[in-house]
């Protein structure tokens, strides 16, 4: 998964945007939120969960919430 040439990953921060700071539209989004689950195994990430992440903090509290739940 490429990031938009004009980000500087030196910049890159848990407050960037997915779309306005990185470039990742909706369908990135998805692909990186499927590696994760995949790569993670024992977590399943709510469609409604992932509609809302806009940063990649949300992405970082999505997980957790979700490895959490997959401890219940």
């Amino acid at each position: 998964m490429a990031i938009k040439e004009p980000a500087d990953q030196a910049r890159i921060t848990l407050k960037s945007h997915m779309l306005n700071d990185l470039g990742m539209d909706v369908f990135k989004k998805y692909q990186l939120l499927d590696k994760l689950e995949r790569e993670l195994e024992s977590i399943d990430i709510a469609v409604q969960d992932a509609d809302k992440a806009q940063t990649l903090e949300d992405i970082v509290t999505i997980v957790r919430q979700a490895q959490a739940q997959s401890q219940v």
